[in-house]
């Protein structure tokens, strides 16, 4: 009677292990197409499955160049007249707000 038991047990732990096998199998499906791996592109994987240093060279080379170039053009261009920081009167209060804001509000801007 333990003999049929002990047969059932272990066919039972075979498929689990089968199961799990199948699972990894899908999980590393799903990390290859996944929108993280589509974001990277085609970049290198070094032997610990991160991307290489050069690579990551590759994709960060002309970052800096990039963003101080937006910072010096916003700061070279007018404020917008709408997003300047104004002296309010609402509500019988002052407050520091946006014109746009104070003006959309129902309130006053007060001139300096």
């Amino acid at each position: 009677m333990l003999g049929p038991l002990l047969a059932v047990l272990a066919l039972s732990s075979a498929t689990g292990c089968f199961v799990l096998d199948e699972i990894d199998k899908g999980q590393e499906e799903l990390r290859k197409h996944s929108p993280e791996a589509k974001k990277m592109g085609r970049v290198e994987k070094d032997e610990s499955g991160g991307i290489s240093l050069a690579a990551l060279r590759e994709k960060s080379a002309g970052a800096i160049e990039g963003i101080s170039g937006r910072v010096e053009q916003a700061l070279a261009s007018e404020p917008d007249p709408a997003n300047v920081v104004v002296t309010c009167a609402i509500e019988g209060r002052t407050e520091f707000t946006r014109k746009f804001d104070c003006q959309t509000r129902g309130g006053r801007v007060i001139p300096r």
